[in-house]
């Protein structure tokens, strides 16, 4: 899946459609969590932001609320006898930590029980220890869906401020909350 996204940036970037100089890479849940293996395959994106991702799906196991469809993908749980754990850690994108080159933000929710806060965690400090650039906001009393104003507005300054730091090499001031 993962370089099928490749693929289909490659296209764009063919098409005219896309500054190959600018990529910029962001995704929430799913989405983060390709972020989280994207910026393990590949240094072309300038800069990443990864949302709820998971980054290790052993340790996952332990943490959420939610391993019914994973049981599936995997073929249960990596805890029973003979678990598949090269499945486990070959598709979680910690493995493989030491490649990333990209600056990378990562979100999570404090209450988060779907992809719990240490997903991360575990990648941030992954980054951290490698001097990837990186940045960790947990939003207080936020679930894996944010939905406070000030914390979604705090979001996109974050992130915008990143992008423009890294893509456009210039500064960026930040949006205010509308007054009542």
């Amino acid at each position: 899946m993962a370089s099928d996204v490749l693929l289909g940036v490659d296209s764009l970037i063919a098409r005219g459609l896309v500054d190959q100089d600018r990529l910029v890479l962001t995704g929430w849940s799913a989405g983060g969590t390709l972020v989280d293996k994207l910026v393990t395959m590949t240094d072309r994106f300038k800069v990443a932001s990864s949302g709820a991702g998971i980054s290790n799906w052993i340790s996952l196991y332990g943490q959420t609320d939610s391993t019914a469809f994973r049981r599936t993908w995997f073929g249960g749980t990596p805890w029973r006898k003979d678990a598949p754990f090269d499945l486990f850690w070959n598709n979680s994108p910690i493995k493989d930590a030491s490649k990333v080159k990209t600056p990378t933000l990562f979100f999570a929710g404090e209450s988060d029980t779907r992809v719990p806060k240490e997903q991360s965690v575990e990648m941030f400090r992954a980054l951290k220890s490698l001097n990837v650039p990186t940045q960790l906001v947990i939003a207080p009393n936020e679930g894996h869906v944010w939905g406070s104003l000030p914390h979604l507005l705090r979001k996109a300054n974050i992130e915008l401020e990143w992008f423009e730091k890294y893509v456009n090499h210039r500064s960026y001031v930040w949006e205010k909350a509308p007054s009542s």
